[in-house]
């Protein structure tokens, strides 16, 4: 795929990371404290950014590098503290690669190919932003934040 293609498909990834990780936070007393465009304007230099450095010769990195960029984003979007930032980044993350992969398995399956092709990821990320959408609306994520900032632990024992 070329720069553009995986830009797209970034800014795709980091837009359902940014709602799935509100979703995780809400009711939590913790506000965003960015403004909606500056927010966007984040989103479209990351998403731009890891075109590029997926085509760089630090390409192979590029996961590491995505991993990171999203701990930093939830960290200066929310305002949250480390503790709290590496929560919301693991549920979140953990939310969307379970409906990452259920979508990249429904679209081999739907369209046969071998490999994924551009219109295949397209395909997928419509998938995908389906399951997120009924995860979103319908999947009380938010209790988990809830939980840990009023008992101030997630695992007792």
């Amino acid at each position: 795929m070329n720069p553009l293609e995986i830009s797209f498909i970034s800014l795709a990834n980091y837009f359902a990371y940014m709602v799935i990780s509100r979703k995780v936070i809400r009711d939590s007393s913790c506000p965003v404290r960015r403004s909606k465009t500056l927010v966007m304007v984040a989103l479209i230099i990351m998403s731009i950014s890891m075109g590029f450095i997926a085509m760089s010769p630090i390409g192979e990195y590029s996961f590491i590098i995505g991993l990171i960029v999203s701990i930093l984003f939830t960290y200066f979007l929310y305002g949250l503290d480390l503790w709290n930032t590496l929560l919301v980044f693991i549920v979140t993350n953990m939310i969307l690669f379970a409906s990452g992969y259920i979508s990249i398995l429904v679209t081999r399956f739907l369209s046969g190919n071998d490999g994924l092709y551009f219109k295949d990821w397209l395909l997928a990320q419509q998938t995908n932003i389906f399951l997120l959408f009924l995860i979103y609306r319908y999947l009380p994520i938010n209790i988990l934040m809830k939980f840990k900032i009023h008992r101030k632990r997630l695992i007792y024992g």
